[in-house]
C-alpha cells in the first residue's frame, strides 16, 4: 500500500480505496484482521487521524467493523453486493439489506474531512449570532 501525495484525492480516501480494492479482490476475506491504525500510520508515515478516517468510511460503508479492544475486521461483503454464496443470512437480514440498497443518499455529505468551507452560511450565522448577543441584557455586577 502507498500514497501519492501528488494526487489530488485526499489520503484518507487513497487509504479507504486501496482496503476496499484489496477486499474486492478477495486479498482481505471477511474475518480479516486490518492492520492497528497506529501501524498503518507508520508505515504508511502520515497522520493516525488520517488512517481514523479512512477505517471510519470503511466502517460506515459496511467494509469493515470496529471490534472494540482489537482493531477493526473485515467484513462480510458478500451480502452487500448480493451474493449468497458468501454467507447464509436469515430472511429478515435479507430484508435488511434490500431496505439498506433502496434508501435514499444523504442530501448532504458529512464525511471527514470531505465538507466545502465555502458552502457555510458565514454571514448569516454572524448575523444571528450579533442579533443574540445585542439583544441580552448585560449582567449585574455584584460589587
Amino acid at each position: 500500500m502507498h500514497l501519492d501525495e501528488t494526487d489530488s484525492t485526499p489520503l484518507y480516501q487513497q487509504i479507504f480505496n486501496q482496503i476496499r480494492q484489496r477486499i474486492d479482490a478477495g486479498d482481505y476475506a471477511p474475518g480479516t484482521k486490518l492492520p492497528s491504525i497506529r501501524g498503518l500510520a507508520d508505515t504508511l508515515q502520515c497522520a493516525r487521524n488520517t488512517v481514523d478516517a479512512a477505517y471510519s468510511m470503511l466502517v460506515s460503508e459496511g467494509f469493515a467493523v470496529s471490534k472494540p479492544g482489537s482493531g477493526f475486521v473485515v467484513a462480510n461483503v458478500g451480502l452487500l453486493h448480493g451474493d449468497p454464496a458468501s454467507a447464509a443470512a436469515p430472511s429478515n437480514h435479507r430484508e435488511n439489506d434490500t431496505l439498506l440498497g433502496a434508501a435514499r443518499k444523504p442530501r448532504f455529505d458529512f464525511t471527514y474531512g470531505n465538507l466545502e468551507p465555502g458552502t457555510f452560511p458565514a454571514a448569516a450565522w454572524r448575523s444571528i449570532t450579533d442579533d443574540i448577543l445585542m439583544s441580552v441584557e448585560a449582567a449585574p455586577c455584584n460589587d
